[in-house]
């Protein structure tokens, strides 16, 4: 599932407990990936892929297959083989083998999201036990969704035990369902944190400027990372002799990476947002302390803002 779907997860978790940043929130659901980058840039895990258009398996396809034949890693009668029960390659989106049974293993996230709830509290003594929680259940999040749609595991180790994926993307029908939910989800959620907080006006031009750029970058790159993997068999197919590098696992792991730069934005749009609770919680009181009072100034980054707040302002 890519990030805007688990990003959703993050949305939930600020409007559950405004005091902890969104931005962390939305670093913790891509836990899973952002290990799995690093593990299959040291070769330890991977995907490699069998696209239907093409006649015949990739040379590293099947060697991978024999290997995991070999050393007891293939499951006889789950995973689809060629000319084996009439299959001849993927459909749909992740059209491929996966081995990410550390990164995508719910023993191995469990253990993870214990490890960043105590960081937290680590670096935040502070930390409230609301805030913890739902670092855990940020964490753990990515996986539970991540079996709707391709393999994850409950031990880790062997991609053929403990595998649990109820295989949505393996059909063209259940990725563009998948799409459709990915794209609505979290806009919605998103929509429900935007009605939470209300945007605090800065006199300063290059704060303004730089808000601004922050906005449309994580629009960007999050709105992109659904289209981008949606559309994966497509762009393959028009542009294989270009495309033929999305065989190598790092090269996809690196794009993989690239949507968690979503999140870092965050940061500085949230830091000119505030919580109409922290406010006075109803529009009239609101708008009497916005017109009487000025939010205390924090240093860049660190607080809500400088200015005045302001209703019904169509900014992120």
């Amino acid at each position: 599932m890519p990030v805007g779907g688990h990003h959703a997860v993050a949305f939930v978790a600020k409007i559950m407990c405004p005091e902890a940043p969104l931005w962390l929130f939305m670093k913790y659901t891509m836990m899973s990936d952002t290990l799995a980058v690093f593990l299959v840039w040291c070769g330890v895990e991977g995907l490699t892929v069998d696209y239907a258009f093409l006649s015949q398996p990739l040379q590293s396809t099947s060697e991978k297959i024999k290997e995991w034949k070999a050393d007891g890693r293939w499951l006889r009668g789950v995973d689809p083989e060629r000319g084996v029960n009439g299959f001849e390659g993927f459909h749909g989106v992740g059209p491929g083998y996966y081995d990410i049974t550390f990164s995508h293993s719910y023993a191995v996230i469990l253990l993870a999201a214990m490890v960043c709830g105590a960081l937290h509290v680590a670096v935040n003594r502070q930390a409230s036990t609301r805030s913890v929680l739902w670092v855990v259940v940020c964490v753990s999040s990515h996986v539970v969704f991540d079996s709707m749609v391709h393999d994850t595991y409950i031990l880790w180790g062997n991609r053929a035990l403990t595998r649990v994926s109820l295989g949505v993307w393996r059909s063209d029908l259940g990725s563009m369902i998948m799409f459709v939910v990915e794209m609505m989800v979290p806009l919605l959620a998103f929509f429900k944190w935007k009605r939470e907080t209300v945007l605090v006006d800065d006199t300063d031009s290059g704060t303004r400027d730089f808000n601004l750029w922050a906005r449309r970058y994580f629009a960007f790159v999050w709105l992109w990372s659904n289209p981008s993997w949606y559309g994966l068999p497509i762009l393959a197919q028009w542009l294989w002799p270009v495309f033929h590098l999305g065989q190598n696992s790092r090269v996809a792991a690196l794009g993989i990476l690239s949507w968690t730069l979503a999140c870092y934005p965050c940061a500085r749009m949230e830091a000119l947002r505030a919580t109409r609770t922290s406010l006075g919680g109803d529009d009239l009181t609101i708008h009497a302390k916005a017109g009487a009072v000025a939010p205390p100034r924090h240093a860049a980054g660190s607080g809500p803002g400088t200015g005045y707040a302001r209703l019904g302002d169509s900014g992120v």
